[in-house]
């Protein structure tokens, strides 16, 4: 396995469980008894879910909007901001880990070029 692959497939792993989440709510929301409103709407104020005028999924970044009468949008509950997080962090590790090899790989390199001048000066008499 090369270096910095680790993270961005777990990176890859909570954008996808996101996808799914969304995607899950906008269907719920879309079909069947009990569908309006949208769950995660739901939770919403009782002011403002008598406004509500629909629903919105957000894919980047993952969140599920609810729109209220008059163009306002207000952002649903759901652990959308926690995946959100979740994934900037394993992309900033993944792109962390692959400067931190680089920058290793550069030194490694240094290192043994400096070994071999060292090597030959000390050859020579």
């Amino acid at each position: 396995m090369e270096r910095g692959h680790g993270h961005c497939r777990s990176r890859h792993r909570v954008y996808t469980i996101g996808l799914a989440l969304v995607q899950w709510d906008a269907s719920e929301a879309e079909s069947g008894a009990g569908s309006s409103p949208a769950v995660p709407c739901g939770s919403l104020p009782p002011g403002a879910l008598d406004q509500l005028a629909g629903h919105e999924p957000s894919y980047f970044p993952l969140g599920f909007n609810c729109l209220l009468d008059g163009g306002r949008v207000v952002a649903a509950s759901g652990p959308y901001s926690l995946l959100n997080v979740l994934a900037a962090a394993f992309a900033l590790a993944a792109v962390l880990s692959m400067l931190a090899a680089g920058i290793l790989d550069e030194f490694r390199a240094r290192a043994q070029t400096k070994a071999r001048l060292v090597d030959n000066t000390q050859e020579t008499p």
